[in-house]
């Protein structure tokens, strides 16, 4: 069902650009010319010449996700990818400014060279269809984000949210191509099988991470649904972190996909990719709070979910707006992308 964004992943250090005057018009100009020209180093001069693209980025003012300074006086500025004014789903730079005007870093991932038609040939209607037959006769369902266009990956979609309560209640944030109609995405923003807090404890969970990580064992807070019986999960209701199970690409209840689980304590070898991935969230979310004094990625206490497992052979790893996803890498190029350094990465895109 999900079809991978496949954006460019973008990280340039040790830079020392000088910028005058208004900082975020000098971030505006420095992401749109990485989003044109798809560098893969940044020079003293900018960013380094590639193939020209089909179509060229603009970046304006409303492009602006957000303004941030931190204690030390540096300025992070986030700026969102629009192709023709829409959307770019998961695509965005940051640029990183400090207390003496210096653009000293630029992160985030883009899409280069979209060459999409915005021009709909399926209506809006006609999309949202797809998702209220799905979800006919869920109590209460109603539709609380009318579709608009979005940019998913190669495709001109319409996005939109269908939402309902219950026993079981649902978020389903829907992607339809909007030439050929066809789902693209769709996935429950509320989870299901989830532990509940009332039913165990935390308790110390364990496992064997991967290789490129030293292959060891390590140990972190997780949880016992059953207290001492069974059901440990890699899930942790204090550090506000837990690992589900994407089953390569099926994200939906029912159909594979899970909240990482397992009857013991210790994973052992079993898992190596979702256990590395729980252990860097736990590490990321305490330095989080103990070091930057933040709650959480969002600084209100957000939960940090992070889907292990996606697609086959997808060698990416990114942040769609809510959520957290990794792939297992092809074998080849790349192994699994739960690695340290590709989650604190991913974990600043939610910042």
């Amino acid at each position: 069902m999900q079809q991978p964004l496949r954006l460019k992943t973008v990280v340039q250090r040790d830079l020392k650009q000088s910028i005058s005057g208004d900082p975020v018009q000098a971030a505006l100009q420095f992401a749109e010319k990485i989003m044109n020209q798809g560098a893969n180093q940044f020079s003293a001069s900018g960013p380094s010449l590639g193939v020209a693209p089909r179509t060229e980025v603009r970046v304006s003012r409303a492009s602006m996700r957000k303004e941030q300074t931190d204690e030390l006086g540096f300025q992070h500025i986030r700026v969102a990818q629009k192709y023709k004014g829409l959307p770019v789903v998961g695509a965005e730079l940051i640029v990183h400014i400090n207390d003496r005007g210096l653009v000293y870093m630029i992160n985030g991932s883009y899409q280069p060279d979209t060459g999409i038609n915005i021009e709909p040939t399926v209506v809006a209607d006609d999309a949202l269809q797809i998702g209220l037959d799905e979800q006919q006769g869920k109590e209460n369902m109603r539709v609380t984000s009318d579709p608009s266009l979005v940019i998913y990956g190669s495709h001109l979609a319409w996005y939109y949210v269908i939402e309902y309560t219950g026993t079981e209640p649902g978020q389903w944030r829907y992607y339809v191509d909007a030439h050929k109609g066809r789902l693209i995405n769709r996935y429950n923003n509320i989870q299901n099988a989830a532990p509940v807090v009332a039913h165990g404890a935390a308790a110390t969970v364990s496992g064997n991470r991967l290789a490129g990580e030293d292959g060891t064992s390590v140990s972190m807070q997780g949880f016992d649904e059953s207290a001492g019986s069974s059901n440990y999960f890699l899930y942790s209701f204090a550090n506000l972190w837990g690992i589900y199970n994407y089953d390569h690409g099926v994200n939906s209840p029912g159909a594979g996909a899970d909240w990482i689980q397992q009857a013991t304590s210790n994973w052992g070898g079993g898992d190596p990719a979702a256990v590395s991935c729980a252990k860097n969230f736990e590490d990321t979310q305490n330095y989080v709070s103990t070091v930057l004094v933040r709650n959480s990625f969002d600084n209100s206490g957000g939960f940090a979910q992070a889907s292990v497992h996606v697609d086959t052979n997808y060698v990416n790893a990114y942040w769609d707006g809510s959520s957290f996803y990794f792939g297992d890498g092809d074998g080849s190029t790349a192994n699994a992308l739960t690695i340290l350094d590709v989650a604190a990465h991913e974990y600043g895109h939610a910042t």
